[in-house]
């Protein structure tokens, strides 16, 4: 309910400011902020949600006589004991956007409660746009339409009763309210559709199950199950209901979600494997479901594809919110949602509710309702293939196992100093001297392949050319371009072997690498592209007297030599319309002129994040203490005789269940977050140990990153809970 307030006021922005000075979600007048003025303290979404709900609190206590439905009245301005003639009397004014007292109310609870826009979808908005200009009135008789056919007030409500009668038929005692979270009002708004009102009502009391009983991986953001047998019916089918030709790679979700409830075979992970099962499912009058029909809200015509809604799309403009609906007593399931992405995410989820027993497929938790959406748009695994060369079917593997946690961004680390797997169409001679041997390439055609393979899974394929350090690989065709190429000592030019940095001050190096980034760019069709910038050396800059000259004629020093090499590379990147990813040293330790947009992975410390906040980039968690996953494998290049590595010890799933992504960050910078990933540095891996080494610890961080640091009733995540869903997974 809190979370419509929000919406209702400010469309649940933090930021906003209202025209008499009122501020965040909840559009608090200076009188209710702390020292009774609008500060940056009121700002902040848990001030300003904790004062909203004690506002609330004390109306619905003081004024309304713990009626929720005549507190929202009095708030709207309606009263009890107004008529509907009075309520409904500015649809007979000539103010052409004066709202009726009626019209408020009905957006709250017929919108906003639910999560719809209600001016959107003009539930209640503009009613008497009849009396409006010309310009308007082109508009007014298709809205009214709407507003009449869809969510007429006589039609829904009889609201020729007197507006008493209505309250008293929705009374709803108030007994206490908790202090939510901000983060609790951001899971509750999930975007549904118009429904009547037994669905208000069942939405507002909020029945997510704590243990669900299930094995869903992510949890949900909302879960209610009940405790009723519903089995598949031996025809039973996924067909898509909404309008439009089905888009190919849904038509192959379909199919693939189809094989699985059939295929998968997987009994209840209890004592006896699900055998206390067997009777119900012999009863003959448990429900039989026939089919899971798939619609689609928004838009018209032709579909997007799921690749469409993946690929090529700023991450925050994905949308992978559905409802999934699993009746008790029906022949057929409903999934609802946004985009064909959104289908595709609770395809995953139906999945993960069946069981088998004796040959039937059946789920033991009906009625089954999940209102679900991402907690960050970014979740993701970083692979590395310079260290290790993967086959193709390796990562197309890991691709589908990242679709079934609802991760969906693979970072693709795909050359390094050890090796240039990577065939770029402009500098083809890179890959033929730079990989291990010929059959550790990755053509042009398999790479294409990767990128359609994973966006037809919701999964954005973001490529990494890591610069100016790690390439000494390209020295093999290129020496003209590398400064201290196997320099030894190692350990003093660089952080690993062999040695070997990009020229920074050259003019042809900085041209050869925007066009090896233009070129690598074609190949990859993501938004975004990573120029990397960690672990520069600058003793290897020291040690190359190439640099040095050029140093000195051009006056600079190696930082604004560094700054100067990022910004032009950088301009390749944007050119392509691109936004650029880069590791942390590039916004904390050196001085670079970088984009507002620029994205940062933090990775040396989870404490950085806030010292990346604090100077305003976008931020993905890749912290070594939490979630890298070659720590604690021992020292592997003999630079430590103790035989430790780097980043012991090992990073357990308990480990990466614990993250909080908003830990040390302040209300206005925990926007900032795009979300987190884990990072499989391969030094020590290859195809025999791949998916040990992700799973199950790369499912802890999916959940972590889908869900929140907190589950929708706003308790911390339970390793405890989850670790019997973990096991289901």
């Amino acid at each position: 309910m809190l979370a419509s307030f929000a919406m209702q006021e400010s469309t649940c922005n933090p930021k906003e400011r209202g025209e008499g000075g009122e501020v965040g979600m909840f559009q608090l007048s200076a009188d209710k902020c702390p020292g009774g003025k609008a500060s940056d303290e009121c700002y902040d979404p848990e001030t300003n949600t904790k004062i909203a709900a004690k506002f609330i609190k004390s109306q619905i206590e003081n004024d309304a006589n713990g009626n929720v439905f005549e507190m929202t009245g009095n708030y709207n301005g309606w009263s009890t004991d107004m008529s509907y003639f009075t309520a409904t009397k500015a649809a007979s004014s000539s103010c052409c956007r004066c709202q009726n007292n009626l019209d408020y109310v009905f957006q709250f609870w017929g919108g906003w409660m639910l999560g719809v826009d209600a001016y959107d979808k003009q539930m209640g908005a503009y009613f008497n746009l009849n009396v409006c200009g010309n310009n308007d009135r082109r508009r007014a008789s298709s809205l009214e339409r709407t507003f009449t056919e869809e969510c007429s007030a006589e039609k829904r409500w009889g609201f020729g009763k007197p507006i008493v009668e209505f309250l008293d038929m929705l009374e709803f005692v108030w007994n206490s309210i908790d202090v939510p979270s901000w983060s609790s009002i951001r899971t509750a708004m999930i975007r549904l559709p118009f429904l009547p009102t037994s669905a208000v009502l069942s939405i507002a009391s909020n029945n997510t199950i704590v243990s669900p009983g299930v094995g869903l991986w992510p949890i949900p953001a909302s879960l209610s199950t009940g405790s009723e047998y519903v089995k598949l019916a031996e025809d039973f089918r996924i067909r898509f209901a909404g309008a439009g030709a089905v888009p190919g790679d849904l038509d192959d979700a379909m199919q693939r979600a189809t094989a699985v409830v059939w295929n998968d075979r997987h009994e209840r992970l209890v004592v006896g494997r699900g055998s206390a099962d067997t009777e119900p499912l012999r009863n003959s009058s448990i429900s039989t479901l026939k089919a899971l029909e798939l619609y689609v809200l928004s838009g018209s015509g032709d579909l997007k594809s799921i690749y469409e809604t993946t690929v090529g799309v700023e991450a925050n403009e994905r949308d992978e919110s559905y409802r999934l609906e699993v009746p008790a007593d029906a022949s057929t399931a409903t999934l609802i949602a946004n985009s064909t992405l959104g289908l595709l995410r609770g395809l995953t989820t139906f999945t993960q509710l069946f069981y088998l027993s004796e040959n039937i497929v059946y789920t033991f938790k009906a009625p089954i309702v999940i209102n679900d959406r991402p907690a960050f748009p970014h979740r993701g695994i970083l692979l590395d293939t310079s260290r290790n060369y993967f086959p193709k079917d390796d990562i197309l593997l890991t691709i589908d196992a990242m679709a079934w946690t609802k991760l969906n961004v693979l970072h693709w680390h795909v050359v390094d100093s050890q090796s240039f797997p990577l065939r770029v169409p402009a500098f083809p001679e890179l890959a033929e001297k730079g990989a291990y041997d010929s059959s550790s390439i990755y053509s042009v055609e398999d790479v294409k392949e990767i990128v359609q393979y994973a966006g037809s899974r919701g999964v954005d394929v973001v490529a990494e050319i890591d610069t100016p350090g790690h390439t000494t690989a390209i020295a093999e065709s290129h020496p003209e371009h590398i400064a201290c190429a196997n320099a030894v000592p190692w350990v003093k030019y660089a952080h690993e072997p062999p040695a070997g940095q990009l020229r920074i001050t050259s003019p042809e190096t900085i041209k050869f690498t925007s066009e090896l980034f233009s070129s690598v760019m074609q190949m990859f069709p993501s938004k975004y592209f990573s120029s990397g910038g960690d672990e520069v050396n600058f003793a290897c800059y020291a040690h190359d007297p190439q640099t040095q000259s050029e140093l000195k004629s051009s006056k600079k020093t190696l930082e604004k030599a560094l700054a100067s090499y990022v910004e032009q590379t950088h301009s390749a990147i944007t050119a392509a319309g691109k936004t650029p990813v880069v590791w942390e040293e590039m916004v904390l330790r050196h001085k670079i002129n970088l984009r507002n947009d620029t994205v940062t992975l933090v990775w040396k410390s989870s404490s950085h994040a806030a010292k990346v906040a604090k100077k305003g980039h976008r931020i993905i968690h890749v912290p070594s203490d939490y979630f890298y996953l070659d720590c604690g494998g021992g020292n592997w290049d003999g630079a430590d005789p103790k035989g430790k590595s780097w980043c012991d010890p090992y990073k357990t799933w308990h480990k990466m269940y614990s993250f909080d992504p908003y830990k040390g960050l302040k209300g206005h910078q925990k926007d900032l977050v795009l979300g987190g990933q884990v990072a499989l540095w391969t030094e020590q891996t290859d195809s025999n140990t791949l998916d040990s080494k992700l799973w199950p610890r790369a499912a802890a961080a999916a959940e972590v990153f889908w869900t929140g640091a907190a589950r929708p009733e706003g308790e911390p995540l339970n390793p405890t809970e989850a670790f019997p869903r973990l096991q289901d997974l």
